[in-house]
């Protein structure tokens, strides 16, 4: 596989974020992973792709991030991917690992402006900016929590876990975070404006 080019939701082509070597790659027997698993993490990479890449939007608010975080997910993942034994939650919880690393480091939200490669005709394209910019402004845990609560649609139990973090802490993450959601000036000023 010569890499995976996505496309983003506007179609337009993306990048090449995944660059591996191909059937002659630098081991014994051409392999390019340890132990014939290439097949099976390219195969993977093929599946979740979009999933991973939508994921890792909702956490850091940007595409151009968003590829970046998937893209070191995904690298970090291979190197053990012989010992995986269920691939989606340990590369789930590396992308949202990466989110957070990159959330620590780069220390400053970008502007709203940054966000219009996003931007598209439609109603639902303005709906869908507006709540990833309230998302943007909750906290990264907060954001976590809602995230894989309600774009991943895992449970309270499932979330803690991958997070490291209580079940009560869960739920009072996600509490806040909706609170917060429902109370921002960008939701409400937008939905007042409708009617």
């Amino acid at each position: 596989m010569a890499g995976v080019n996505p496309t983003d939701p506007a179609g337009t082509p993306g990048k090449v974020l995944l660059d591996l070597p191909g059937p002659t790659g630098n081991l014994p027997g051409g392999r390019c992973c340890p132990r014939g698993m290439d097949h099976d993490f390219e195969a993977y990479v093929r599946e979740n792709y979009p999933a991973l890449r939508r994921l890792a939007l909702l956490l850091c608010g940007d595409w151009a991030t968003a590829d970046d975080l998937v893209q070191t997910a995904l690298i970090r993942c291979e190197r053990r991917w012989h010992l995986v034994v269920e691939p989606h939650p340990y590369v789930r919880r590396a992308v949202v690992n990466a989110a957070g690393t990159w959330r620590v480091r780069r220390r400053l939200e970008a502007p709203l402006s940054a966000l219009t490669d996003l931007a598209a005709a439609d109603r639902g394209s303005d709906d869908r900016l507006l709540v990833l910019s309230a998302l943007r402004s909750l906290p990264l845990g907060q954001r976590q929590v809602l995230v894989l609560r309600y774009f991943e649609g895992l449970c309270e139990t499932e979330i803690a876990e991958l997070l490291g973090i209580s079940v009560g802490t869960v739920k009072s993450r996600a509490a806040r975070a909706l609170t917060a959601l429902r109370s921002s000036s960008l939701l409400v000023s937008d939905l007042a404006g409708e009617r």
